[in-house]
């Protein structure tokens, strides 16, 4: 297409296209900045009325506090730290990563451990899942078990040995207090 204008009136209508590009974002970016303040707005509600109901609720405690007695603020902090100890765990003699290491480095022959399981407040704490391929082979490992250093007692029932091969067995094991 051949344009015949004069470049003088080229620049002129280059210029105005500018103009109304200029409008046209200016007037996009007016928009814009509207809609956004005014979806914006319950937001700012929300907040304020929160503001206020914390204040509310500061000026509240503040007032019951200076009213109660240091008796009454003593003993919420006595129930507090009572059951603060009641959720500290006590501590362990032995971790489960001890009791783990101690009853694999035991020679488990024929013996397959498919659980090991820790419950420091049950009675007895340790109880050991597994596969024994032969009666003798779980008999071995009871009996390499209790004289493990560390270890108490080491019962099992004896409905662990009513199968002659692939004894499916629970081991429970009572550890030396420390």
């Amino acid at each position: 297409m051949i344009n015949l204008l004069p470049d003088i009136d080229k620049k002129k209508l280059e210029k105005t296209y500018y103009v109304r590009l200029g409008v046209v974002v200016l007037a996009t970016f007016t928009v814009l900045t509207v809609v956004h303040s005014i979806l914006l707005l319950p937001s700012y509600i929300l907040l304020s009325s929160r503001v206020a109901a914390q204040t509310v609720e500061k000026t509240l405690l503040q007032k019951r506090l200076v009213g109660s007695s240091d008796t009454e603020i003593t003993q919420k902090i006595a129930a507090i730290e009572k059951n603060i100890s009641l959720l500290r765990e006590p501590q362990l003699s032995l971790s489960m990563v001890d009791i783990t290491t101690m009853l694999l480095r035991v020679p488990h022959r024929g013996v397959s451990i498919t659980s090991i399981s820790y419950m420091p407040k049950d009675s007895p704490p340790v109880k050991v899942r597994g596969v024994a391929a032969t009666r003798e082979d779980l008999q071995g490992y009871v009996s390499a078990l209790e004289a493990q250093k560390g270890i108490e007692k080491v019962t099992f029932p004896i409905s662990n040995l009513a199968k002659e091969q692939q004894l499916p067995f629970v081991l429970s094991i009572t550890l030396h207090e420390k």
